[in-house]
């Protein structure tokens, strides 16, 4: 079909259902109207499809980095799985994202929310989550 895109993220299954779908929903716009203008352009080539390129380039890298943080938080959750409390209950849990930031990659400047982790162990046991995929 043209125009479709299937991306892995990853390699691994829950990593592609989510956020596979989402990347589709928004890139397929891009796509067909970059496809619009290289036809229109046809003799020249790409005539107008930079721009949208560009754009396409910097959703892909945007979402490939919300996956990237979101499978960092899980690994750092799994690792953390085992402290419980007495009720059973996980003592290290996401907590949702920080706000958003603007960092800038090979593609341009995108708009990243990095993960959040809840560490409700003791302040001197506690320890910080941090990103090792985005600068400070």
């Amino acid at each position: 079909m043209r125009g479709d895109v299937l991306v892995r993220f990853g390699g691994r299954a829950e990593e592609t259902g989510r956020e596979q779908s989402r990347y589709r929903a928004s890139v397929r716009p891009l796509l067909h109207e970059t496809d619009r203008n290289a036809e229109d352009g046809a003799a020249t080539g790409l005539a107008g499809a930079g721009p949208n390129l560009d754009k396409l380039c910097r959703l892909a890298a945007r979402e490939m980095i919300a996956v990237a943080l979101e499978t960092e938080r899980r690994a750092w959750l799994d690792a953390h799985a085992h402290l419980t409390d007495a009720a059973g209950k996980r003592l290290v849990v996401g907590n949702g994202y920080l706000p958003e930031r603007t960092i800038t990659t090979g593609a341009g400047q995108v708009e990243v929310k990095a993960p959040r982790v809840a560490d409700k162990r003791a302040k001197d046991e506690r320890e910080p989550f941090s990103s090792t995929i985005l600068p400070r």
